[in-house]
């Protein structure tokens, strides 16, 4: 469903099961010993069997963002916009990140960021 380091994972999850998972961890404050505001999200429904295993998107019996695509497609594992280099997410609507986006996070492509870079001449003045 998601792959990734551990820092993309844990600071960008966009799999709404890998925020499902990670709204569980608990979370103190360093400040007061008490338990952090994170909302928990709680998944409805039974465990789709690993036999008989849903079509589509495996999630989709227990996600809130499931819409009739994820049914008859099964979402391929692919890079997503904002994501880091090796962080790859199966899912057709995912989560927005949950923090701003670094500099270093965007996504170029290539053939572009070749336009933007100067060239040898660049800094000659003639």
């Amino acid at each position: 469903i998601e792959v990734g380091d551990r820092d993309s994972i844990y600071t960008r999850p966009r799999h709404p099961y890998t925020h499902a998972l990670l709204s569980a961890v608990p979370e103190v404050s360093l400040t007061d010993g008490q338990a952090g505001g994170r909302e928990r999200i709680r998944l409805a429904g039974d465990v789709p069997s690993p036999i008989s295993p849903p079509s589509g998107c495996r999630f989709r019996t227990r996600c809130w963002k499931a819409q009739d695509k994820c049914a008859t497609e099964e979402p391929p594992l692919v890079r997503i916009a904002g994501n880091h280099e090796g962080h790859l997410t199966a899912c057709h609507f995912p989560e927005e990140p949950t923090t701003e986006a670094r500099e270093e996070d965007i996504v170029l492509d290539p053939a572009l960021a070749a336009l933007e870079e100067p060239g040898p001449d660049a800094g000659a003045q003639g």
